[in-house]
């Protein structure tokens, strides 16, 4: 069986063009680690390999804006809606850090969505207006609580505090992930100037799968207007089972042949993978983390005697709370484990000084 890694490979090696002319897009930067590693057999010396990137870091780069941590973006939008709510309610007590953040990310992720989906923010947050007040319609004055008032001013303010937000960031040459998408789809003459920079005369979109609708105006013109090429890792047997949630956004891009031109998703002349390679599944019971983590070291100790290389193997843990765990209990058989989950942000000592730093403020 040839893995979808080593199919992206084969398709870089086999392109009339030098690997460095080549730009390949990824869903993240461990593919690209994979990537090279699968290219070494494929080189005789000394070569440059092709411009890697992961679909973000393409948007951010070829946008020429910075993608700013969710921290310092919750920041800055609790400012911006402390503008909106004064311009608003002069006479009220500006919103407190703390108390902000306690809803303040989730409506970092709706502006988010609103931006990768291309939404009109005064139509969508209008609308959210409207609901409240309907609402509202049939209560009777006295039957009106504050909490109710407070929150139809809230969503009065939301509008405001979205376009606030964004000119801040615009301005500073900064954005979230979903601003950044729409700028650069709104903008796309820059991915043009970017290619241009970088020397690129081909570009490999490989193993992305749900796109919104920023992404895919920038896939759109990247098909139109560059030698371009997009891979997709899929297997017939969710692709074309409609029930199965795994193809959901494969078979809907089967119909989009004007955005990927011939290379819409097919499970034509393909087999299925997940029908037809054997698999050994073995259920172990380990209560608590410290379990769980003995366990995962036992099994690696075991693979390794077994001479199972490391690059083959990814640790997949439920929960990131059992990456220290795991960590301190890896056995000295392997230097290096896949580990397929990050750092826990509340355990860095960033998180405690920004606690303390609030706790400070406030």
């Amino acid at each position: 069986m040839s893995t979808f890694i080593a199919q992206i490979a084969q398709e870089l090696i086999s392109s009339p063009l030098p690997l460095h002319q080549q730009m390949v897009v990824l869903p993240n930067q461990r593919a690209e680690i994979f990537l090279r590693e699968a290219l070494k057999p494929h080189l005789k010396g000394p070569t440059l390999l092709p411009l890697f990137t992961t679909v973000d870091g393409f948007i951010s780069n070829a946008g020429d804006l910075l993608v700013v941590e969710p921290l310092v973006l919750l920041i800055q939008l609790h400012q911006c809606y402390n503008e909106a709510r004064y311009e608003a309610y002069p006479d009220r007590e500006p919103e407190s850090l703390g108390s902000f953040l306690s809803w303040g990310q989730t409506l970092l992720s709706d502006f988010e969505e609103i931006d990768r989906y291309k939404l009109n923010p005064a139509h969508v947050l209008g609308d959210l207006y409207n609901v409240q007040k309907l609402a509202e319609w049939d209560l009777e004055p006295e039957n009106e609580t504050a909490l109710m008032g407070q929150y139809s001013d809230f969503v009065a303010l939301l509008p405001s505090t979205y376009e606030r937000f964004k000119n801040a960031l615009l301005a500073r040459g900064e954005a979230h992930s979903g601003l950044a998408s729409r700028y650069l789809s709104e903008n796309l003459e820059r991915i043009d100037n970017y290619l241009n920079r970088n020397g690129v005369k081909r570009v490999l979109v490989a193993g992305l799968n749900a796109l919104n609708t920023a992404e895919l105006t920038i896939i759109g013109q990247l098909k139109n207007h560059w030698n371009t090429t997009v891979m997709w890792d899929l297997d017939p047997h969710y692709v074309n089972m409609k029930e199965h949630e795994a193809g959901l956004f494969l078979r809907a891009h089967k119909d989009r042949q004007k955005i990927f031109g011939n290379d819409v998703p097919t499970t034509k002349n393909r087999s299925s993978d997940f029908l037809t390679v054997p698999k050994e599944i073995t259920p172990v019971g380990a209560s608590k983390y410290s379990g769980q983590a003995k366990t995962v070291s036992a099994t690696l100790e075991r693979w390794a005697k077994e001479g199972v290389p490391a690059q083959n193997i990814a640790v997949i843990l439920a929960d990131e709370t059992l990456l220290n765990p795991v960590l301190s209990i890896l056995p000295e058989s392997y230097d290096k484990v896949n580990i397929t989950m990050g750092y826990p942000l509340d355990q860095t000592k960033v998180a405690a000084t920004v606690r303390l730093w609030i706790g400070a403020v406030e």
